[in-house]
């Protein structure tokens, strides 16, 4: 069972890597995320039995959720499309705090799977913000990180300057070049593949598949 085409898959992790020529452990290590989240849902269909519940309908959206936003953070990153790679790996953090705050609070099921933003018959989403302090808990200083992707993503003056970058200083005078696209150096490039794996990881750890039996 897969989420998308395996072929696709597989091309773009390649692609995202040797873009800026690192190193191809990065390559196994993104084929295996990928494919954990596949083997977690195929597991449970081929030992348990074949109807959904409540918990695995929350748990199976948020894996299709997870390997969706996670090939889109590695095709924007490679595209070097930077506000999308923003905005997708802050969707990931909130993934990673969505399955965490039910993990803690068993209870919070029926909202999850019937609730939304508006309340409707009780079941009104409490804020993503108090699901990431959560996470901050068990995952030290994603609150941060989740704000500074905020603060890029949101219409303020950090998103100004994604497509501008620093050619020199001078006399105290900085010179900047204006381009269409956002332009990482391999360093930050790399430091922000590292960071959309280490969510995903995080993301797998939270998430235990019991089968139920036939």
């Amino acid at each position: 069972m897969s989420f998308s085409n395996e072929t696709n898959q597989k091309n773009i992790v390649v692609a995202v890597v040797e873009k800026k020529n690192l190193d191809k452990k990065y390559i196994q290590i993104l084929d295996e995320l990928i494919d954990k989240h596949n083997t977690l849902i195929f597991d449970y269909f081929e030992h348990g039995d074949k109807n959904l519940y409540p918990e695995t309908i929350f748990l199976f959206g948020c894996l299709s959720r997870s390997v969706d936003l996670l090939l889109g953070c590695l095709n924007e990153l490679k595209e070097e499309n930077i506000r999308s790679f923003y905005t997708l790996l802050r969707a990931q953090i909130e993934t990673a705090a969505y399955i965490n705050y039910l993990k803690i609070n068993p209870n919070y099921l029926d909202v999850a799977i019937l609730g939304g933003r508006k309340e409707d018959k009780g079941k009104k989403s409490i804020s993503v913000i108090t699901m990431i302090k959560h996470l901050d808990k068990k995952i030290p200083n994603i609150y941060n990180q989740y704000e500074e992707l905020s603060e890029r993503i949101h219409p303020n003056s950090a998103t100004l300057y994604t497509n501008f970058k620093q050619l020199k200083k001078e006399d105290n005078n900085r010179i900047f070049e204006f381009c269409m696209k956002g332009t990482l150096d391999k360093d930050t490039y790399e430091k922000y593949l590292q960071w959309t794996i280490k969510i995903v990881i995080n993301i797998l750890s939270l998430i235990t598949v019991d089968p139920k039996e036939s």
